[in-house]
């Protein structure tokens, strides 16, 4: 680990045991045959012997007697009234002794409760997956470009670590590529490539105004900060409002060379209802810096929310906003510029219809890297896109979808239009099978096509998922013939065997004037 990642975690460490320090009132975390365990310890003024009581529950008057004791936590058993109480349980200390049983003291346990302490909280609950795939891919052309890769995934999520309030998150993947002939016509080669995707630590408690992230970590509020290798803070400033701000270095595999390094660093603000309330508000704002030492590749504004009332109508949206300064704004001629933008919104006409309604922009910014480009590469690739869509269900197991969209460029040309069409019949005629249609096309203004898809489901209980499809597209580039066309058919098939492993694999073979080709694709894998 880096030393400012360490440095990070000393810090988040720190400031969270000093956001919890002084603690008055306590709840019940984990109940089990023979003790109770609380949110209390030794730097809230609790000690060996304490006595407490229930205040959260009228129909309750347990005491307790605290047996053990950690800096954090507490072990208690019971003394007096019924064990019939939850987590989260208020508890108050017990003035003077109160309940407690005359005659009840540590004395009467056959155990010395400060040399064997009873484990604290629940345990550390692990999930995710691990799997190792295989990909071969046949090439018939005259290319010959044959590939095949072996590769091995790991997604572990380990909550509740040193049964506490602490999440540790790993995504790694690795893969071994053997390649017959390089793209260029050279040589084969093989190349062995490490990936971590992400390696975090985060500290979250419903009783602490303060969470932390570190490590390789994937800011997700803001949804476009991308990877860093740093540290992010939240502070809770009640249940809907909360403020925060990261920092950190992009991942090494994020650019081509050391020359390239970029910092981040910005905050954030974050306003969201609860997620089971009927009408349902989420909104984000915050500033983001990207810097290369001295030299600022990009700053911006960032905003996504979405607001949902009941089923009927929902809206969501995601922008960036550019502030340019220096070699940026001589370049982009203005000091301010949406750089993205996206925008959703559907609605439920009736119970059988419902409708939605994009639109976006997309617009490739400059940054550090590019900015000595003279071409237009990164200027003019500006695209106003409107889509319209509608979905029908007239009954339980039949679905059907249509949608229609329009692209402009931002200067001349034509304007594309787009189209497509989807349909399913699940469990045809009471039967374990399903069948699917897709029809795509475009129009202009260089290029037209149309693609269709016709696709077989069957999901036996004893014998897995199987899917079969035949596919098809053709398209015409203006000043160029005869027309291109492509074919492909695929066959897959799942299982899961008993409660955790699981076989995957996949059968493709196309053919035609882009694409000429066997691929052969397995995974095993196991949930736990």
């Amino acid at each position: 680990m880096k030393l400012f990642q360490l440095t990070f975690l000393i810090i988040s460490v720190l400031v969270c045991v000093a956001v919890n320090a002084v603690k008055t009132d306590f709840k019940v975390t984990f109940v089990s045959v023979d003790h109770v365990y609380i949110d209390g310890g030794k730097i809230d003024g609790l000690g060996v012997g304490d006595k407490l009581k229930l205040t959260g529950q009228k129909n309750s008057k347990a005491a307790l007697e605290i047996v053990y004791i950690s800096e954090h936590s507490s072990s208690c058993i019971i003394i007096d009234g019924s064990q019939d109480f939850a987590v989260g349980t208020a508890v108050s200390r017990l003035k003077g002794g109160g309940a407690a049983k005359k005659g009840a003291s540590l004395s009467s346990s056959s155990k010395n409760p400060e040399t064997v302490p009873p484990s604290f909280g629940p345990p550390a609950l692990v999930s995710g997956n691990v799997a190792i795939g295989f990909n071969q891919w046949f090439d018939n052309s005259a290319a010959n470009l044959d590939f095949t890769q072996s590769n091995a995934r790991l997604n572990l999520i380990v909550s509740n670590l040193f049964r506490g309030d602490i999440t540790l998150a790993v995504r790694t993947r690795s893969r071994y590529d053997i390649r017959t002939k390089a793209y260029d016509g050279g040589a084969g080669r093989t190349n062995w490539e490490n990936r971590l995707w992400e390696l975090s630590l985060t500290y979250f408690s419903p009783k602490s105004m303060l969470s932390s992230s570190l490590g390789r970590i994937l800011p997700r509020r803001l949804g476009s900060i991308g990877y860093l290798d740093g540290a992010m803070f939240d502070f809770r400033l009640n249940r809907a409002m909360a403020l925060g701000l990261f920092g950190g270095q992009q991942p090494s595999w994020l650019y081509s060379s050391a020359e390239d390094e970029i910092i981040k660093i910005g905050f954030y603000g974050e306003y969201k209802t609860d997620v089971n309330a009927v009408n349902q508000v989420q909104q984000a704002i915050g500033f983001v810096r990207e810097q290369h030492g001295a030299s600022i590749s990009r700053a911006f504004v960032a905003s996504s929310g979405r607001v949902r009332f009941g089923r009927l109508w929902g809206f969501s949206h995601t922008v960036e906003m550019d502030i340019n300064t220096g070699w940026r704004k001589e370049r982009a001629g203005k000091t301010y510029a949406i750089s993205n933008l996206y925008l959703h919104t559907d609605y439920q006409l009736n119970p059988k219809v419902r409708t939605s309604l994009n639109y976006d922009i997309r617009t490739s910014y400059l940054t550090y890297q590019y900015r000595s480009l003279p071409d237009s590469l990164f200027d003019d690739r500006t695209n106003h896109g409107l889509r319209v869509s509608v979905e029908y269900t007239p009954l339980k197991k039949i679905w059907l979808s249509g949608a229609l969209g329009y692209r402009k460029p931002k200067q001349g040309t034509d304007p594309t239009i787009n189209y497509s069409t989807t349909g399913r019949i699940s469990q045809l005629l009471n039967t374990p099978f399903s069948v699917s249609t897709f029809v795509s096309g475009f129009s202009g203004p260089f290029e037209y096509g149309t693609n269709y898809r016709i696709g077989l489901d069957v999901d036996i209980r004893f014998i897995g998922a199987v899917s079969t499809g035949f596919s098809k597209y053709v398209y015409t580039v203006e000043g160029q013939s005869p027309d291109r066309t492509s074919r492909s058919l695929e066959f897959t098939f799942f299982k899961d065997f008993s409660k955790n492993y699981y076989f995957g694999s996949t059968f493709h073979s196309d053919s035609g004037d882009d694409i000429d080709g066997l691929r052969l694709q397995f995974e095993l894998g196991y949930r736990y």
